[in-house]
């Protein structure tokens, strides 16, 4: 019945149940009324679709976008650690003597590899145990490589 007496009156914002009711609306839609048209039942037909593929992605399991930033982020990483790499190792060949360049060298060189193979192994199974095992054979190597001198009376 349109306009009758048992029906309540229609606000600026709808009907008293569908503003206290939160299913009927999500936090940016407007309140579903007769003023606001066919358009807003579409709207929130797509919002309830979009929150139900929120709902289908699981913590352990990455959609495909995240999956992609996140491999351009280790790739980004990657590079940005042979770049810092080649800056450390050209500057040890220039600042330290001879038979102590070789000895940090080698450190710039492990150091190269430890970041290349979990690079390597991104996309494996268990590539965030690899690459946390990797980050702690890091900090072992500069570790080493700060408290250990090179032997052979060179100071």
């Amino acid at each position: 019945m349109v306009g009758g007496e048992d029906e309540q009156p229609i606000g600026r914002l709808g009907r008293p149940e569908e503003i206290a009711s939160p299913s009927h609306r999500d936090a940016g839609a407007a309140p579903v009324g007769a003023w606001a048209g066919a358009g807003a039942t579409t709207h929130m037909r797509r919002n309830t679709h979009d929150h139900s593929e929120a709902a289908r992605i699981t913590p352990g399991r990455p959609d495909g976008t995240i999956q992609q930033a996140e491999e351009a982020g280790l790739v980004f990483a990657f590079r940005a650690r042979c770049l810092a790499t080649l800056i450390v190792a050209l500057a040890i060949l220039v600042l330290v003597p001879w038979p102590r360049n070789l000895y940090y060298l080698a450190f710039a060189v492990g150091f190269y590899f430890l970041g290349y193979v979990p690079f390597r192994l991104r996309r494996h199974r268990h590539a965030e145990v690899i690459k946390l095992g990797f980050v702690v054979l890091d900090v072992c190597l500069i570790t080493a490589a700060v408290l250990n001198f090179p032997s052979g009376g060179v100071s």
